[in-house]
């Protein structure tokens, strides 16, 4: 007997999507002829709707309802009748997923009917099998109804206003990343065109920011060597930009000899200096797109990520306004499931392939959070960094290790989320202060005084009280020894606000626009004093 053909990956069982039961268990209730199923097939400008009971029978023919508020309310009013007419108990609404074309008719009939939202994969699978080599309205249509006869349907839980909020900021932060990437690879080759060799005179061009000033202002390697080190040093001071005479006589000494620029370098230069200024516009854009996502991280559990080192606001930003709210998921491999990270399968006969490359069918942007603060740990967090040392000495592939850490980092992050826990694991050399964390980074962000503030006590609410006392002793040492002496007059630096956070963390009281005159830090239990006036 032929023995079967294996390839052992990463072991354990594949578990395979089953149909939903949900709807079976309502017909059983008012039984088949009394069950109704709305397909609906969603275009830009009009739908196609088709109502038939679980049986198949049709009691709506084929027909069009215009994307518009007068017809889709006349359509729900018209729907209620045919209801009442044939007498359904019950009905379910088949809404194939397109883009956002399906969103409208499914806000108009969620507040009277369940939604099932069909992927268009399953349309096609089920439409090709009855109706091979052809494509219609009405094709699409019982497809959808068969779709939620065999319980391929599935439902979607509503997201909170802000959530929705948050992951509209986050999304376009990606998109302003996508396009600042491209960005700067056409600026790069403009840069060799024109000054070839600059850029390799920097470790990375684009976090030294004077040699692109200096690049754009002079244009060319003849116009840096009539300048002169001392000419380049005098103009940087005029224009408030700082530089080491180093430096500077690096460049001018690699202009001596640097190789003549392509043809066009008048043209040249002109993109690149409108390059650099998009560049500009583009990093101030994704600056301040991350200084709203903290703002929505700090009022939900995501943000006690930040105890876990290697995870930083901006990826658990990311990953929270993709997750959604951690109710919605009852365990870890929902998770998984939902961005698609388990491998597909192949069985024919003898032959089966167990473990196979991840799945297409995923939510892609999930998956990507999911990837970016994989990426993060293995770079950053010590215990993760070793694991995969070990891992690719024993011949692991860079992808299977990668894929393991971000469905480590799903089951740990789904216990510390529905759990309401900072990062505490015994192989780990304790864990990050989520304050302080938050703090460095309204301070490279620079975020104002009031926001910063605002921040921290925001996120002290999400915070486990018996932590509040060792993140405040995390806190207060990041104070500088001027600003735990001395209260000064006029425009206050950042870190003055720190005493009034600490204090009202300490006390448990609400933190007030107006702070008092105290100059006295109390912490329960004697844990933190202060002596003098902040």
């Amino acid at each position: 007997m032929a023995r079967r053909r294996r390839r052992h990956g990463t072991g354990g069982r594949v578990r395979l999507r089953k149909p939903s039961r949900r709807v079976a268990e309502r017909v059983r209730e008012v039984g088949a002829r009394r069950f109704g199923i709305l397909a609906v097939d969603s275009a830009k400008r009009r739908f196609a709707v088709l109502l038939t009971d679980f049986l198949g029978n049709v009691f709506w023919g084929v027909h069009e309802v215009e994307n518009t508020g007068p017809a889709l309310a006349a359509f729900v009013e018209a729907l209620k009748q045919v209801v009442r007419a044939h007498k359904l108990k019950d009905l379910v609404v088949g809404l194939e997923r397109t883009g956002r074309y399906h969103v409208p008719m499914g806000q108009v009939l969620k507040p009277h009917w369940s939604v099932e939202i069909v992927d268009p994969f399953a349309t096609k699978q089920l439409r090709q099998a009855a109706n091979p080599g052809e494509k219609t309205e009405e094709t699409d249509l019982f497809a959808i109804v068969a779709a939620i006869q065999v319980g391929l349907g599935t439902t979607e839980a509503d997201l909170p206003p802000a959530w929705v909020d948050w992951r509209l900021e986050s999304r376009s932060r990606e998109d302003h990343v996508g396009i600042r990437a491209l960005v700067r690879q056409h600026i790069q080759e403009k840069l060799e065109a024109l000054l070839p060799g600059f850029a390799g005179l920097f470790r990375d061009v684009w976090q030294a920011p004077t040699a692109l000033r200096v690049a754009e202002h002079y244009g060319s390697a003849a116009a840096l060597v009539a300048a002169g080190v001392d000419g380049v040093l005098a103009w940087l001071s005029g224009e408030g930009h700082r530089a080491r005479r180093q430096t500077v006589e690096r460049i001018v000494a690699w202009a001596r000899t640097a190789s003549p620029a392509d043809p066009g370098a008048s043209v040249r230069h002109a993109l690149l200096c409108r390059d650099l200024e998009h560049e500009r516009f583009l990093e101030s854009a994704i600056l301040a797109s991350e200084g709203k996502l903290a703002g929505y991280l700090v009022d939900t559990p995501f943000v006690l990520l930040l105890s876990a080192q290697g995870i930083n606001v901006v990826n658990s930003a990311s990953y929270g306004a993709e997750l959604g709210p951690i109710e919605h998921y009852i365990n870890p491999q929902k998770i998984s499931g939902r961005a698609g990270l388990y491998p597909s399968r192949y069985q024919s006969d003898e032959v089966d392939y167990p473990n196979g490359p991840l799945v297409g069918h995923r939510n892609a942007r999930l998956r990507d959070a999911i990837h970016e603060v994989a990426y993060c740990l293995l770079t950053c967090n010590p215990y993760f960094k070793a694991w995969g040392e070990v891992r690719r000495k024993r011949g692991w592939p860079e992808k299977k290790i990668h894929i393991a850490v971000a469905k480590t980092f799903i089951r740990i992050s789904y216990r510390m989320l529905a759990g309401r826990q900072v990062f505490d694991h015994p192989c780990t050399a304790g864990r990050n202060p989520i304050l302080r964390k938050l703090y460095e980074f309204a301070q490279g962000h620079g975020l104002t005084p009031e926001i910063t503030r605002d921040l921290l006590v925001r996120a002290a609410a999400q915070i486990p009280q018996h932590v509040l006392p060792e993140e405040a002793r995390e806190l207060e040492a990041k104070l500088p020894r001027t600003a735990r002496r001395h209260r000064t007059r006029g425009p206050e630096h950042i870190s003055t606000i720190l005493p009034d956070v600490l204090r009202h963390l300490a006390c448990g009281l609400p933190l007030r626009e107006e702070r008092t005159e105290r100059n006295t830090l109390e912490v329960t239990g004697g844990l933190l004093t202060g002596r003098s006036g902040h």
